[in-house]
């Protein structure tokens, strides 16, 4: 999947304000401040969702103590974490801290291409997958649920960029 998002982040082209830049210093450090900012805030965020789904998610979904539902959460939390990379791969389209990671995202075929590749894979892994991934289908108020949380890394990707990069 990294794979797949490194890919399809090379193939965006760049923005005219990327262009028009003044070039980085050579001792310039290659993971900015920026960049440090939103690894952590989307660390932040995915440990949160995930480990909240995995160690609260029987309780907060009411599932059993089966195998059966056991199976159906470690699958929940597997898809939910996928989105939450997906969705973070939309975030990541942004250099700066403008809100808005949707901007021309239209005009890249591959980008589109290459996430529509991911999310049909994922959607077969959980369906088609089962044994061979030990993953279980998942219902449809489940997929909303996988989905929904990983949305949430668009809304707390744009409240990271809205902290300011020097104190």
């Amino acid at each position: 999947m990294d794979t797949f998002a490194a890919l399809a982040l090379a193939t965006d082209p760049p923005a005219r304000s990327v262009l028009n830049r003044k070039p980085d210093r050579k001792s310039a450090p290659l993971i900015t401040l920026r960049m440090t900012k939103m690894i952590i805030g989307q660390v932040i965020c995915q440990l949160a969702v995930t480990l909240l789904l995995n160690f609260g998610g029987r309780t907060l979904l009411g599932y059993d103590q089966t195998e059966a539902d056991t199976k159906r959460l470690n699958t929940l939390v597997f898809n939910t974490f996928v989105w939450l990379q997906i969705f973070n791969e939309v975030n990541n389209r942004r250099l700066d801290n403008k809100l808005n990671v949707f901007e021309s995202i239209h005009k890249n075929f591959f980008f589109l291409l290459i996430n529509l590749i991911m999310i049909g894979g994922q959607v077969l892994i959980i369906f088609v997958g089962r044994e061979a991934f030990k993953v279980v289908p998942l219902d449809g108020k489940e997929w909303g649920l996988s989905v929904g949380l990983g949305a949430m890394s668009l809304p707390w990707g744009a409240l990271i960029r809205l902290f300011p990069d020097a104190w």
